[in-house]
């Protein structure tokens, strides 16, 4: 009987522990899955913030790139409409008076700059000659800023074409582009694309290609120059340039209030201008 009581206990205290053991390992294997979902949950918000600060990293880069493109698309336009309306101011050029002083400017280039202004610039040129083209780079832009466009003074070209048949063809050209409205961008044109002196850098082929670039009417144009309907113009102010004292390009006349007249010869440097011109308007 004791031993049948012992048999019955034993097997309850197995029973017991058997049923016993498994809860502990099922509470045991229950908080090792939330720790691992736990640290599954955490991994994922560190990643989600990981990608949220990558995220306002990329829009901030973006902001950045479209804040610097649109600076540089501002700075872009503003050069844009300074050009264009220094080429507008160009366009408006004047018809030059009959004389100056005693020079005739009766078929001379249109006035750049204002007509009202008290001191008049007469350049006698030739579209090859190499100093010309060094003044026209290197010294009329400040006489430019400092004086045309600032009203002070005025300037009108006179054809002293001697270099050769292209000179002649060369300021022909410039009063058909006149007929168009765009004599000084033409002229500038012209110095910028000088070449030797009759290499055939101004042959009637590239000539019509300059107006073509500056959007001429190509037809009016050409019609103009094959005609050469300049040419007595040009001969004219080759006349009046050497009854004005001119001896070689350029040559240039500075005339001040009332008619006072002084000369200067050469690609002089701006500042040899500005003496003159400073002292006439005093």
């Amino acid at each position: 009987m004791k031993t049948i009581f012992a048999i019955v206990l034993s097997i309850a205290m197995i029973s017991l522990l058997i049923s016993s053991y498994p809860a502990s390992a099922m509470e045991q294997s229950d908080h090792m899955f939330d720790k691992k979902s736990s640290d599954k949950m955490d991994k994922k918000m560190t990643d989600k913030k990981k990608t949220d600060k990558k995220d306002t990293k990329k829009k901030s880069d973006k902001k950045k790139m479209v804040k610097k493109a649109t600076a540089k698309t501002d700075k872009t336009s503003d050069k844009k409409m300074t050009e264009k309306k220094m080429a507008d101011k160009m366009e408006k050029t004047h018809t030059a008076p009959k004389s100056i002083g005693s020079v005739d400017l009766s078929m001379a280039s249109p006035i750049q700059g204002s007509p009202d202004a008290k001191i008049t610039i007469i350049e006698f040129g030739d579209y090859q000659c190499p100093k010309c083209y060094s003044w026209f780079t290197k010294e009329k832009p400040t006489i430019e800023s400092q004086y045309i466009n600032t009203g002070k003074a005025n300037l009108v070209f006179v054809d002293l074409s001697f270099l050769g048949a292209d000179s002649d063809s060369a300021s022909i050209a410039s009063y058909c582009a006149d007929e168009q409205g765009k004599y000084w961008q033409y002229h500038s044109t012209l110095y910028k694309n000088q070449g030797g002196i009759q290499s055939g850098w101004a042959s009637n082929a590239n000539l019509k290609k300059f107006a073509s670039d500056l959007g001429l009417d190509s037809a009016k144009f050409d019609a103009c120059l094959d005609s050469a309907k300049y040419s007595d113009r040009i001969k004219h102010n080759g006349v009046v340039s050497s009854s004005s004292g001119a001896q070689g390009t350029p040559t240039f006349l500075i005339v001040g209030p009332n008619g006072v007249t002084e000369k200067i010869s050469g690609p002089q440097p701006a500042s040899v201008f500005s003496g003159v011109i400073d002292k006439m308007l005093k």
